[in-house]
């Protein structure tokens, strides 16, 4: 049987068709593989999930601990704490001349020990063969009577030291300035370092002043200062004896005395005590007459320095051995210090004691004993290292 032609219509939907049935077979088979790749990845990718969880699983969870609270509220952010710090507070400096020696501070009063415990000093009776030993510490300030005197000099003292040291910071600010300028080498800068010099050492020189106070503070040997005496023959004048009945050393001031005069006057004698107390000193007892073999021309011209040092009324034709020698009273008489002699006299320099004064040499029994015959036989109030000897025949 023969086959019937088609004709062009049914070819063209014949040709549709085949080409919708091939277009959806390829979109089927390309949903395959996209289905097929995304299958393979989760594949892979489980195992390496399951197994980075197998290990979490064998690894304990370490939990953070939580900051400690106080109840009730929010601990505040705390500052680091530093110890044995204190602030600081920065001054204002003044300029440092270079070389320059630190000014000295004006000292502060010490208390006695006797003044804060309210004990009395014990009192030493001496009998006839007995010597002066008086080698117990005292727990109070040694230096009795009008002790105004003494407060008077340390506020004297104090004073004078502040005013130096305000006059030397003021002339180094004037050096610092010439010297920026490139001055320092003027007579200006000259005379401010003059300034300065004489200013430190009349520093030094009124703290030495209250070194040799303490040290008569806390002697066991007793100085007494009274006033309203006519001694040197004038009522203004002063003078430091032996008062051979009591064991005091009497510092003396005329009853004619007061104000700036009195306190020069006191300084001098004052010094003659504090020499006595080193063994440069001694004092004769009144009947024998004539000098104490130990007083000379340097005792007295250190007592006249000493109120120059404090800027005291003095004498003017006291500034050497000679002038001392040579002075006189007011009323034209010869001066007391005619007769002494011009070497310094002391119980270091002397034939008899110097033994015993070396400072390495400890006194024996023996020693005392000699020394308490010696004073018996001169007739002479001594002290050596820390006790004193006095005549008692």
């Amino acid at each position: 049987m023969a086959t019937p032609r088609a004709n062009n219509a049914t070819i063209e939907t014949i040709s549709r068709q085949a080409e919708q049935f091939n277009s959806s077979n390829n979109l089927k088979k390309n949903s395959n593989f996209t289905y097929h790749k995304q299958q393979v990845m989760q594949d892979k990718i489980q195992p390496e999930n399951s197994q980075q969880q197998a290990q979490n699983e064998q690894q304990p969870v370490q939990k953070k601990p939580k900051a400690s609270q106080p109840k009730g509220g929010i601990i505040a952010k705390q500052r680091p704490i530093v110890r044995d710090s204190k602030p600081t507070i920065q001054a204002k400096h003044s300029p440092i001349v270079k070389d320059r020696k630190p000014t000295i501070q004006a000292k502060q009063r010490p208390v006695s020990k006797g003044a804060q415990n309210g004990k009395a000093k014990e009192t030493f009776k001496l009998g006839k063969n007995e010597n002066t030993c008086l080698e117990e510490q005292s727990e109070e300030s040694t230096i009795k009577g009008d002790t105004t005197y003494i407060d008077s000099l340390k506020a004297r003292i104090d004073q004078l030291i502040r005013r130096n040291n305000e006059r030397i910071e003021r002339d180094q600010r004037t050096i610092a300035n010439l010297e920026a300028r490139g001055r320092d080498e003027t007579r200006a800068a000259r005379r401010a370092r003059a300034r300065i010099t004489r200013n430190e050492t009349q520093n030094v020189g009124l703290s030495k002043v209250l070194d040799e106070i303490k040290v008569l503070e806390n002697s066991t040997q007793t100085y007494n200062i009274t006033t309203g005496n006519d001694a040197g023959n004038e009522g203004n004048s002063g003078a430091a004896t032996f008062n051979f009945q009591t064991g005091a050393v009497d510092i003396k001031l005329g009853s004619n005395l007061s104000g700036n005069e009195a306190l020069a006057i006191f300084a001098h004698e004052l010094k003659h005590a504090y020499q006595f107390e080193i063994g440069e000193l001694s004092f004769v007892q009144g009947d024998r007459g004539g000098a104490a073999s130990l007083h000379d021309l340097v005792d007295e011209l250190a007592g006249y320095e000493r109120s120059r040092l404090l800027e005291l009324p003095t004498r003017a034709s006291t500034n050497t051995l000679d002038e001392v020698k040579n002075s006189r009273y007011s009323n034209g008489t010869p001066g007391p210090y005619t007769n002494l002699p011009m070497e310094s006299q002391s119980t270091q320099t002397s034939f008899a004691l110097r033994k015993f004064s070396a400072t390495d040499y400890v006194l024996t029994d023996d020693d005392k004993a000699f020394l308490q015959a010696y004073v018996n036989a001169i007739k002479e109030a001594i002290r050596i290292k820390g006790v004193t000897y006095q005549p008692n025949n």
